[in-house]
């Protein structure tokens, strides 16, 4: 129903009416109705205006069948057994305090961090942030000693009576100035795929070790810049797009969501498995953000010709016997 509003006001939202009945018919389809008007919902659902899908035995492959046939899966892997990390940046629990641009003049230099929000990254635009992050943690996770930092100090008591009503405060109030995710700075200084978990853009950005990500930005890391660029062209490719888009909820507009849990499912090429032309190719389309292109050299049949079967494992689980 992401193409209609059920609500009484105008919200972005995923509303989905599913029926579930008991049967032994494991080869029956399912239907799917798209729904864009309430008045005619009894209409659609007694009509055949719908779409029917059937669910393989093989439970780990439900969203891929029709991307990735069985006999190519060897070439395909999830983004972390490839050697990559999944995250999501830190939840503050009250961001108009511990997050601003006019941090310099009254806080102390070391503990702030340069931060970068979904709201830079729009319109298929990066822009530069000038917010900064209180991080009340050391280099080695330990909390701060607020006497050893009187600016900060004097700023965290002015809004103590607001930080101490969040629950993380209230579980711990000796330490009532902590954040609800622990900072750990060196995130800042790797390179990192940044992903609004609810975007309309083209591309993926990739922010080269200058922030830290906010809790409403998920993130790719690790490997080289290059591989991550290959990995960012990949995941804005149709190819990948369509698996998203399967996985996950669409919001209304039919935007996905670059949830950690969605991301985990996806299968994308064995990187390591392409030959260097084809790497070099993928990078230079990203790097010159050419979607047309992207879509023309990632399909199925083009990461099949340019991939060795080196590195090839095991991806799924065996075909799983349903019991009765």
């Amino acid at each position: 129903m992401e193409e209609t509003q059920p609500f009484e006001s105008n919200v972005i939202a995923y509303p989905a009416i599913t029926t579930i009945s008991n049967s032994i018919n494991i080869n029956k389809p399912t239907k799917i109705y798209t729904i864009k008007n309430l008045e005619k919902l009894n209409l659609i659902i007694s009509s055949d205006q719908y779409e029917e899908i059937r669910i393989t035995q093989n439970k780990i492959n439900w969203f891929s069948d029709d991307l990735i046939p069985i006999e190519h899966l060897k070439y395909f892997n999830s983004i972390e057994n490839e050697g990559f990390k999944i995250g999501i940046g830190v939840a503050t629990g009250s961001d108009k305090i511990f997050i601003s641009e006019t941090f310099d003049d009254f806080i102390e230099q070391e503990l702030l961090l340069p931060i970068i929000t979904s709201k830079e990254l729009k319109k298929n635009t990066f822009t530069e942030s000038k917010k900064k992050i209180i991080n009340p943690f050391t280099s080695d996770g330990k909390l701060i000693n607020l006497s050893q930092f009187p600016k900060a100090k004097k700023y965290l008591l002015d809004n103590k009576s607001i930080l101490s009503k969040r629950h993380i405060a209230k579980k711990n109030p000796i330490f009532w100035f902590k954040t609800i995710d622990k900072i750990k700075p060196s995130l800042r200084l790797e390179n990192k795929i940044l992903l609004p978990d609810i975007s309309g853009n083209k591309v993926l950005f990739i922010d080269e070790g200058k922030y830290y990500p906010h809790h409403n930005l998920y993130y790719i890391t690790g490997k080289g810049l290059k591989t991550l660029k290959v990995l960012a062209a990949i995941l804005m490719s149709d190819f990948s797009m369509k698996q998203l888009l399967t996985i996950g909820n669409k919001m209304n507009g039919g935007y996905p969501r670059w949830q950690s849990q969605n991301l985990r499912k996806l299968r994308i090429p064995i990187i390591e498995n392409f030959n260097k032309e084809y790497k070099d190719c993928i990078a230079s389309a990203y790097d010159n953000f050419d979607p047309e292109k992207l879509n023309r050299i990632i399909t199925l049949e083009n990461i099949l010709k340019n991939s060795s079967e080196k590195g090839q494992i095991a991806l799924f689980e065996p075909t799983v016997e349903y019991k009765k």
